[in-house]
């Protein structure tokens, strides 16, 4: 699995970059990722991989290295957002899980984090561990559901606001599965949770089990782990981008992001 300097030294052939890329669709100026500085590490920005970090060295390098070298300053949810209602959307998944626990540290608390998920995984009376927190290879994640199965069996559950699977969806719970298994974690079943689109609301209030499809993608996951690339050389260049492709993620509309 790739490193974070891995993920920015992906080239064309192995990333989601260039014309055909959905996330990128064509790159501004054709500047070369080798121009740029090596990343710096610094207690606000690490080395260490995330599931955003991930996403976003997939569909640009370019704005991996915006993201952990020159970060927007960090802005919550505004009312009404769509970060907000995915946020609302995501705790009220909690309620299919009557019982779970939530890991409650911050990002940047991630090593408290992981030990308390291990705590409540050794617990059998919590049924599902909510924002649980791993790490493995350098690569950090919060799961937002992990449903206890059976004894030493696990279910991850990825909750999405939106209405159906999408394919970089796949990419995010893949990477997941990754970590979860390399850390020693039996993953039986993975399953993502969107909104039922059919789903109306009766004279009683919202059924949240209803609202919610529970979609399993463990087939579709198990072929995206297959053909993830390689780590590539360690010396390989930064020369993602290319005079035929633009790459929203240009200084000038850095604020469009």
């Amino acid at each position: 699995m790739a490193t974070l300097n891995n993920v920015l030294r992906q080239n064309r052939a192995n990333s989601k970059c260039g014309s055909a890329n959905t996330y990128c669709r064509d790159c501004a100026d054709g500047s070369a990722l080798a121009s740029f500085p090596s990343p710096k590490v610094t207690s606000l920005a690490s080395q260490h991989l995330t599931k955003s970090r991930y996403i976003a060295g997939l569909q640009c390098p370019r704005r991996l290295w915006l993201l952990v070298n020159d970060p927007l300053p960090y802005e919550g949810a505004t009312p009404g957002s769509l970060m907000d209602i995915g946020q609302e959307i995501g705790q009220k998944a909690h309620l299919l899980f009557p019982g779970g626990a939530r890991i409650e540290e911050e990002p940047w608390q991630h090593a408290e984090a992981v030990t308390h998920t291990a705590a409540l995984m050794g617990d059998a009376r919590v049924p599902a561990i909510f924002e649980a927190a791993f790490e493995y290879e350098n690569i950090r994640i919060r799961v937002d559901v992990l449903e206890r199965l059976a004894p030493d069996s696990w279910g991850l559950r990825e909750v999405k606001s939106s209405s159906g699977l999408k394919d970089h969806y796949v990419d995010d719970i893949s990477l997941q599965t990754y970590v979860l298994r390399g850390a020693g974690i039996a993953v039986s079943s993975i399953q993502l949770l969107h909104v039922n689109t059919k789903y109306m609301r009766g004279p009683n209030g919202i059924c949240w089990t209803d609202f919610f499809t529970r979609l399993d993608v463990g087939d579709a996951v198990a072929a995206r782990l297959i053909d993830l690339p390689p780590p590539p050389s360690r010396h390989a260049g930064l020369s993602h981008h290319d005079q035929t492709s633009r790459c929203r993620t240009r200084d000038p509309v850095r604020n469009a992001l």
